[in-house]
């Protein structure tokens, strides 16, 4: 998981995009964009780990009327708390 490029994907890209990201990503199915370049990840497991990050980020930015640093910094903390248990 990559902060930098979950941050860069939630700012470029909609829900919707990213919810296609991740079908072609789970499912390998070959994307209009050459996924494996687009997105930073040493594979597809830690890349489709960004754009569900990302995707995260968006949904709740959506549902608290938030915006993305508050979210990012939400994130982070949640990764951080669910690895120290």
């Amino acid at each position: 998981m990559k902060i930098p490029e979950i941050k860069r994907l939630a700012e470029g890209h909609t829900l919707k995009e990213l919810e296609a990201m991740a079908h072609c990503l789970e499912n390998e199915i070959q994307h209009d964009l050459n996924l494996h370049q687009y997105i930073d990840g040493a594979d597809d497991g830690e890349r489709l780990t960004n754009v569900l990050g990302a995707m995260w980020i968006l949904q709740q930015m959506q549902a608290n009327g938030t915006l993305l640093p508050a979210e990012l910094r939400r994130f982070s903390q949640k990764v951080r708390t669910s690895i120290e248990q």
